[in-house]
């Protein structure tokens, strides 16, 4: 099946420039089946939000920067945050790149920065007091189901680790002589990766 629907979308593609947008990221993707799940997703999602739309179906020769402004300014009034309209951007920007270097469209209409719309404003985190902390922990000490994670909230706050850096160390990381852990790789849903430190 895979290899029709490449067969298909390629013999559509090479009939003089009436490949859609649909089109094209759908030869994107098929051009990428070795893709992490975790990049596969937010693919899909920024094809969740392409499809219902009237761009998916248009022409992509006649597609103009306007109407990709236009695209994301609906996306934006619909209530989409504008770090999921920029992961959409730079998707659909890489496919026209692609389509370009394929022969497949002429130009990238997607090649613009997102400065016409509004950012929200960044939510400013609040660290805990230290009475919250000492509070949290007592609650932990007390509760009978939390107790079996309070070291780890003990190591949490007072290293500042991200919770996927504290999810990947192991016994050897942690230097309790020396008093200090090695940071050597993080869990991203449920993947290891290394990091460099």
């Amino acid at each position: 099946y895979r290899r029709q629907r490449q067969m298909c979308i390629r013999d559509s593609l090479s009939t003089g420039g009436s490949a859609t947008v649909g089109q094209l990221v759908e030869r994107h993707m098929l051009l990428r089946p070795n893709l992490r799940e975790r990049t596969r997703r937010s693919y899909r999602n920024t094809i969740a939000h392409l499809q219902p739309d009237d761009l998916w179906s248009r022409k992509a020769k006649d597609v103009t920067v306007g109407d990709c402004k236009l695209y994301f300014t609906r996306l934006q009034q619909g209530g989409l945050s504008y770090e999921s309209i920029r992961n959409d951007h730079s998707f659909l920007s890489s496919v026209f790149k692609n389509a370009v270097e394929e022969g497949t469209a002429g130009w990238n209409p997607f090649s613009f920065r997102l400065g016409f719309l509004q950012r929200e404003p960044k939510k400013e985190r609040e660290a805990l007091t230290p009475q919250q902390q000492a509070a949290l922990l007592e609650f932990m000490e007390q509760d009978t189901y939390c107790r079996r994670y309070r070291d780890l909230f003990l190591i949490l706050l007072h290293t500042g680790l991200r919770a996927g850096e504290c999810a990947g160390l192991t016994v050897e990381d942690i230097h309790l002589h020396s008093g200090y852990l090695q940071v050597v790789d993080l869990v991203i849903d449920l993947e290891i990766a290394a990091v460099q430190v």
